[in-house]
């Protein structure tokens, strides 16, 4: 470089020298070179074998206090954690290969523009394999209409975790590893679904974007905050590249939803949801292409399908991704709005909130961006992942000195999901939903059938083992639940269980308000209670039917294509046959006669 500019010191302001190249470190032009020099952070550390060090050195420890410690508290689980290969393990997670670390940063207005290197000479393998391979064009930004706030593209491998679990659990526990991750791997990913995890990981490399709208200000009640924060309403499309099987096969369960065709698309929605908000979540699969979508609203939607504006043609984000690369495996963009709705929400818990900001204060040490002053830009980070390196480039509110001290300087990406927290409560609704339609259900159908024994018994209450076999099949567990301790009383009551989450659901039933020694009431009651315990079994039948359609691409299904898989052989109530009932993609009617000659009938 030309040595014509001097600082005050005499120091050339554009050319500093090197070390001698026998002394410099074999991966510093590597990372060096994409890194800026000059602004407030330029870091660069060679790590060379230290990592391995580390896994050496505690494996030596751990075993050399495994001599120390007495009989008595040397359980199976500690006797692993003391003999296990710490070494091996950061070797099998990819640790090992980190060669180095760079990272830097510098002013642009209220931003910063960062940059970072993990530097991996023998290419991304273990935990770095997990976020994809080639580096691709950013295609799903064609979702983002004009004026999105929050946009995110990551690529994500099941195989690569899968074969890191089956690979890991071997190089750490040699010879019974094998069989540890086959077991862990081949439990079923949830009751009364075929496809177990190993399965489940087979078919997970996928691509999740993530597309945010705000709107306008409204309450929001945060944990531990005594008065509502005012933060913007929001819609949310969340997309799943061929990821539609999840829904065919049953992992995202929607047996309880409403179902309606458009075109290519299947919608699954819950009509009795009515949010002040306006928030109607949706669960929706494409038959064209494989790719299921969550969402908020579904006019947001098909506003994002439709394609008629681009977050492309935003000056903000063009100003944003300028100079960054244009084809990488993640991007985070997040408006100026969202940035400082962000700020104004902490403003505002700053001044009803001291304990609020206490636990805020604990999570900036990890999340820079929750301390952040308003902007006046945009920010995007494009990461991409390298024949052998994985690099970050962006412009945002925090520099890389206090990602360098939360977690690494990757560690901005990671932040996004701040500012998109506020879409989970709307899609676990979904799931909430659904898994509490179908445990009510199955309180109704206890409920229904412990009536009908109290009836026909002459007692004052039935129990669930008196009920299973006889009234109905054993009923399997939803979300952890247990049904076996439940008590149908003739005055009436609850059915009250709880899921494995700690979620209570119950079910309120009636007395059976008429002396069981009046004949003529006790007749009709009886009528009554038999025809709901029908209507339970046309239900869970159609339930099934309409499951095994999705799963399998078929118009119809046979009651003969359901039993013994979707549920076990239904015993009939009243000599009503339920062997020629089928059900239909397109709805319809199940109808079945008891043998006094009275039809009972289901719409699905």
């Amino acid at each position: 470089m030309q040595q014509d500019k001097k600082s005050a010191d005499g120091v050339d302001a554009d050319s500093f020298p090197l070390v001698p190249k026998e002394n410099r470190a074999a991966s510093f032009e590597a990372v060096a070179g994409k890194l800026d020099l000059g602004g407030e952070v330029f870091t660069f550390v060679d790590l060379g074998t230290v990592i391995q060090n580390i896994g050496t050195n505690l494996s030596e420890m751990m075993k050399s206090m495994s001599g120390t410690m007495p009989p008595d508290m040397m359980d199976m689980q500690t006797l692993m954690l003391m003999n296990m290969p710490y070494d091996q393990a950061l070797k099998t997670l990819g640790l090992t290969d980190l060669n180095a670390i760079g990272m830097s940063s510098y002013r642009e207005g209220t931003l910063y523009r960062n940059k970072a290197v993990l530097y991996l000479p023998e290419g991304p393998q273990g935990i770095f394999g997990l976020f994809g391979q080639e580096p691709h064009a950013f295609e799903s930004l064609k979702l983002a209409p004009a004026g999105t706030d929050v946009f995110l593209e990551q690529d994500f491998s099941g195989t690569a975790l899968r074969e890191l679990i089956h690979t890991g659990a071997e190089d750490i526990f040699p010879g019974s590893g094998k069989q540890m991750a086959a077991g862990l791997l081949g439990n079923p990913v949830k009751p009364g679904v075929n496809m177990t995890w190993d399965e489940l990981l087979q078919k997970l490399d996928t691509r999740i974007t993530l597309v945010v709208e705000l709107g306008e200000p409204t309450e929001f009640h945060l944990p531990t905050m005594m008065t509502p924060v005012n933060m913007p309403k929001f819609k949310v499309l969340i997309a799943l590249k061929g990821l539609a099987w999840l829904v065919e096969d049953g992992i995202v369960p929607t047996a309880m939803l409403d179902r309606q065709t458009d075109g290519d698309y299947v919608i699954y929605q819950d009509s009795s949801e009515n949010s002040a908000a306006g928030y109607l979540p949706s669960v929706i699969t494409d038959s064209k292409t494989g790719d299921l979508y969550l969402t908020t609203h579904i006019d947001y939607f098909k506003a994002c399908l439709a394609g008629k504006t681009s977050l492309t043609d935003d000056a903000g984000y063009r100003k944003a991704m300028a100079g960054l690369p244009t084809q990488g495996n993640s991007l985070v963009y997040v408006s100026r709005d969202a940035f400082n709705a962000l700020v104004d929400a902490r403003t505002q818990m700053e001044q009803t909130s001291p304990m609020g900001m206490s636990v805020l204060g604990l999570y900036q040490l990890y999340l820079p961006i929750l301390g952040i002053d308003k902007v006046d830009a945009d920010g995007a980070i494009v990461g991409v992942v390298e024949a052998n390196s994985i690099f970050s480039d962006g412009r945002w509110p925090t520099s890389n000195r206090m990602n360098a001290l939360s977690g690494g300087p990757m560690s901005s990406i990671a932040t996004s999901g701040v500012l998109a927290a506020m879409a989970i409560p709307a899609f676990n609704k979904v799931r909430t939903q659904s898994r509490e339609k179908a445990i009510t259900n199955n309180l109704r159908q206890i409920a229904s059938a412990g009536q009908q024994y109290i009836l026909e018994e002459g007692v004052p209450e039935a129990g669930y083992d008196k009920l299973e076999g006889t009234y109905f099949n054993s009923i399997e567990p939803v979300a952890g639940e247990n049904y076996t301790d439940l008590v149908v009383h003739e005055e009436g009551g609850t059915l009250e269980v709880t899921t494995a989450s700690g979620e209570t659901v119950s079910y309120p039933y009636s007395s059976l308000s008429s002396p069981r020694k009046s004949p003529p009431t006790l007749n009709k009651i009886r009528e009554q209670s038999r025809e709901k315990a029908i209507q339970n079994n046309l239900r869970q039948i159609a339930a099934a039917g309409q499951q095994y359609i999705l799963e399998e691409g078929v118009p119809e299904a046979n009651y003969d294509k359901l039993e013994g898989i979707y549920f076990k052989a239904i015993k009939p109530i009243a000599g009503e046959n339920y062997t020629d009932l089928v059900v239909h993609d397109h709805g319809g009617t199940l109808e079945v006669t008891t043998d006094d000659g009275k039809t009972v009938s289901y719409e699905y």
